[in-house]
């Protein structure tokens, strides 16, 4: 099928629960389809991805240091947490997932909070699969896997690399019946995993490379993507929709 001149497809990463309770009625008034990327083993939890977690465990705490893989991150103003949240982040993306995953049960110990405790009726609640069936009848919501866990799978064994694809497909066809596309988490992607996203049965995957689709110049399992962000105006919105 031909697509109308500058078409644009709408995509959700990381199945917030604000799709539904934002998006939903604006999407459903405008008529306007989009796609909602979920990972499966979020879905019995509601958990947000690990990245919120730290997010919401720096801003909610009472303490006033955090302590990360021998670095020490101040935590007086609401600048020094958005500050260390960086820096916090940006170390644990960097470490082997084993090592990710001791160091942040680590740093949530030492800012005193739980996963549980910090994510009850926060903006970053994650969807069941409930809720999912609920969007799939609107005919507006179509679900995509981004993974089944979210983890940036180029860090990982190719063995886990293909179990996390090729299960979060399997869940999401059991559940729903149908899951054609796929999104790499952090948008990070290789050849390796574009090999098991078409082996595992997905038409097509995103990344968060920006840039606009062209026709017959973009892999179908690396299709870049213009992200737009809640603090974007109006006018870099529309910028950002002509690829500036």
């Amino acid at each position: 099928h031909s697509l109308p001149d500058r078409a644009a497809c709408v995509t959700f990463d990381d199945g917030f629960k604000t799709v539904m309770t934002n998006a939903l009625p604006i999407l459903k008034k405008l008529e306007i389809p989009a796609t909602l990327f979920v990972s499966t083993s979020l879905l019995e939890t509601g958990l947000p991805p690990w990245p919120e977690i730290v997010y919401l465990a720096v801003a909610s705490t009472k303490a006033r240091e955090a302590r990360l893989d021998g670095q020490k991150f101040e935590l007086n103003t609401m600048d020094d947490r958005n500050i260390a949240c960086q820096k916090i982040l940006r170390v644990l993306k960097s470490l082997p997932p084993e090592q990710k995953d001791m160091h942040l049960k680590e740093l949530l110990k030492c800012l005193q909070v739980s996963g549980d405790d910090i994510v009850r009726n926060s903006p970053f609640e994650t969807v069941r699969w409930s809720d999912l069936e609920s969007l799939v009848r609107t005919n507006i919501i179509e679900i995509g896997s981004h993974g089944h866990t979210h983890e940036m799978l180029t860090l990982y064994q190719p063995t886990f690399q293909e179990e996390s694809i090729a299960r979060s497909r399997k869940l999401l066809l059991d559940h729903l019946g149908r899951c054609d596309l796929f999104a790499y988490p952090f948008g990070d992607y290789s050849a390796k995993l574009q090999y098991y996203v078409h082996s595992a049965g997905f038409e097509g995957a995103v990344t968060t490379v920006r840039a606009l689709v062209r026709p017959k110049q973009n892999d179908i399992y690396a299709l870049p993507r213009v992200g737009i962000g809640a603090g974007d105006e109006l006018e870099r919105f529309e910028r950002r929709l002509w690829g500036f």
